[in-house]
């Protein structure tokens, strides 16, 4: 019985020991297993954290991305807005020069209403003028046929009449042409048409037949005239004067002439230029010069103006579309754009192309003194 005990007790002893043992391998077991989950979670802990980080990393430079890109629209926003206030500036620029042109144009019609209504006061002008002038012609052929007629009578009636006639003829030189005049002298020339002309002729320094028809040498007359003015002439023969246009129309015209212009600027340079041919258009042509060739000492300042029709401050026929040249050079002329020659301008010794000046004399627009210009018969 003791020993059943002791072998009980031995047994209960080995099993305790086995349990403890049991216990101390479990217990190791569960240390080494959850050393090794510990490890393993911390491990993984550890990778968590890495991700985490790496992610805060990626999210951060998404965060710097995201700030670059609103920085970067920021300025490409200021930009556009820069742009667009530079745009609508342009635009109200534009619009303000539009309002301008606008109002320009406005007044440009104004001025244009204005000079039509000008214009249309200058025609019925014109017109009266015309009606004047017809009725002066008329009176002058009544009166001109009452004077053929007294003429008629006084041969008639006087035994001396060959002697008077002959002494009329001597002192006035009537209808005889220059060329027939012995002395420098005014004289009638027949137009035709019962129309007559009083001209100076003159017989040196290029031989005789010469017929003054325009004469400045002191500035007493005033050149800058109308488009009538030039047409019927002015001033008066034993001073400065211009002929007339339309009588320079029917002198060139009924017979062939040659042209003769001298010139003498303020340091006493003289020059003449002669064309071989001279013509001057109808009124209806707005007195188109026709001209010849050139010789002499003065240079060819007119040949630039061959074809061109006569200009005034009151009646624009030039072929510069910019410029009123008779108003621009202050003379009137038969101008292109405008001319070399201005022997109808400003008199005095002036400077620049707004005087009398005639270019090819020294190839600058110096003023002139003295121009004289004539014509003469070709046989």
């Amino acid at each position: 019985m003791t020993d059943r005990y002791q072998t009980l007790q031995d047994r209960v002893a080995e099993l305790e020991k086995n349990r403890t043992a049991t216990d101390d391998a479990f217990q190791e077991l569960v240390e080494r297993s959850t050393q090794e989950k510990y490890e393993s979670l911390q491990s993984k802990l550890i990778e968590l954290e890495n991700n985490i980080t790496t992610r805060d990393d990626s999210l951060q430079e998404i965060e710097a991305s995201v700030k670059e890109l609103e920085r970067s629209i920021k300025e490409r926003d200021e930009a556009n807005e820069g742009k667009l206030i530079e745009i609508e500036k342009r635009a109200m620029k534009k619009d303000t020069i539009l309002q301008e042109m606008m109002l320009n144009i406005t007044r440009s019609a104004e001025k244009v209403t204005e000079i039509e209504k000008n214009l249309h006061a200058k025609e019925n002008a014109l017109q009266e003028v015309m009606r004047n002038m017809t009725r002066l012609e008329d009176k002058s052929k009544v009166r001109y046929e009452e004077l053929e007629v007294n003429l008629n009578k006084l041969q008639n009636e006087s035994k001396n009449s060959f002697d008077l006639q002959t002494a009329f003829i001597k002192n006035y030189n009537i209808l005889r042409p220059c060329k027939e005049t012995p002395t420098n002298a005014s004289k009638i020339i027949n137009l035709g048409n019962r129309q007559s002309v009083i001209v100076h002729c003159d017989q040196a320094p290029f031989g005789k037949g010469w017929i003054i028809f325009q004469y400045r040498y002191n500035g007493k007359v005033d050149f800058y005239r109308t488009w009538a003015e030039y047409r019927d002439g002015f001033g008066t023969l034993d001073g400065e004067f211009w002929l007339g246009l339309k009588y320079l129309h029917q002198l060139t015209t009924a017979r062939k002439h040659e042209l003769m212009v001298e010139v003498k600027d303020y340091n006493g340079n003289y020059g003449y230029a002669k064309y071989d041919h001279f013509e001057v258009g109808s009124e209806a042509q707005k007195f188109v010069l026709k001209l010849g060739s050139y010789s002499g000492t003065a240079g060819d300042s007119m040949t630039y103006n061959i074809g061109m029709k006569f200009t005034t401050k009151d009646s624009d026929n030039d072929d510069s579309s910019s410029t009123q040249c008779a108003e621009d050079r202050n003379g009137a002329w038969w101008h292109q754009s405008c001319t070399y020659a201005n022997l109808n301008g400003p008199y005095g010794n002036l400077s620049g192309n707004k005087a009398m000046y005639w270019y090819y004399l020294k190839k600058d627009y110096r003023a002139i003194v003295y121009t004289r210009m004539m014509l003469r018969e070709i046989n």
